[in-house]
């Protein structure tokens, strides 16, 4: 199982890499902010936490996905959800309609 240190191990070994690789460029060349690095590092923990708990997938065919997209969740508490693992991935398919934001 993956634990605190495991992953914090892989943060520090992304944070080494990217300081040894930044401090060999002029200043001038180096990037203005470390938001690059951060969106790599998390998704390097995101994988790493998915490998060590076993990769599990969920997909879900359309039909399933169009009651998802009918059914109103409001009133539900985040408290109240019980996951089946302590981390899995799951595919809904191509969603045409929706976007995610860059923000």
């Amino acid at each position: 199982m993956a634990t605190y240190e495991t992953l914090q191990k892989i943060v520090d070994l992304i944070m080494q890499t990217y300081k040894q690789t930044i401090m060999a460029l002029p200043i001038e060349q180096r990037p203005d902010n470390m938001k690059t690095v951060w969106s790599y590092t998390d998704a390097a923990l995101h994988y790493a936490a998915f490998c060590a708990f076993g990769r599990q997938i969920f997909h879900f065919n359309s039909e399933i996905v169009e009651q998802f997209r009918k059914t109103d969740i409001d009133e539900v508490m985040i408290d109240n959800l019980r996951f089946p693992y302590e981390v899995f991935y799951m595919s809904f398919g191509k969603q045409s309609d929706l976007t995610v934001s860059n923000s």
